[in-house]
């Protein structure tokens, strides 16, 4: 038996897949290379610092549902977490940064604002933010809040 993927799993690929077309002639970098989901983005101090397109990464936090009961329906706000980041010691750090942040609107912010009709309302963007640097942390970031609203029947996760 196959069981199909929940809807929020399937939101979360769809974000994923989305920010990992970054590159090319249509962005400003290549960040799309290096998508992290869940995890710290991996960055090296070999990375190729004469390349600025290519010294940013992209990491993808899913925060806390807050879910909302309707009869036999289970309502969801989502809030995606899609930070840019870079190391503090390239060479310009904050223009990598900025660049990063401007393809990931290009990227997340398409006519299909349902995410391929998973969402029954429009995706939004929220805050745009400084992340805090950690003590000792040699990564320096913004990041994007996206509210994703999304809704399931009880008990059936991958049922929209």
């Amino acid at each position: 038996m196959v069981v199909a993927k929940s809807i929020r799993q399937r939101i979360v690929e769809t974000i994923e897949t989305r920010l990992q077309a970054i590159h090319g002639d249509e962005f400003q970098t290549n960040a799309g290379h290096r998508v992290f989901l869940g995890v710290d983005a991996e960055l090296s101090t070999e990375d190729d610092l004469d390349h600025p397109e290519d010294s940013a990464a992209i990491q993808i936090s899913v925060g806390d549902d807050e879910p909302d009961h309707h009869m036999e329906r289970v309502q969801r706000t989502m809030p995606v977490v899609i930070s840019s980041v870079a190391l503090a010691t390239y060479r310009k750090p904050w223009a990598a940064i900025e660049a990063t942040l401007a393809d990931i609107q290009r990227a997340m912010e398409l006519e299909d604002r349902t995410l391929g009709g998973l969402v029954p309302s429009d995706i939004d963007e929220g805050l745009i933010r400084t992340r805090e640097r950690e003590s000792g942390s040699e990564v320096v970031g913004s990041e994007i809040t996206y509210t994703v609203i999304y809704s399931h029947q009880w008990g059936q996760p991958d049922e929209l």
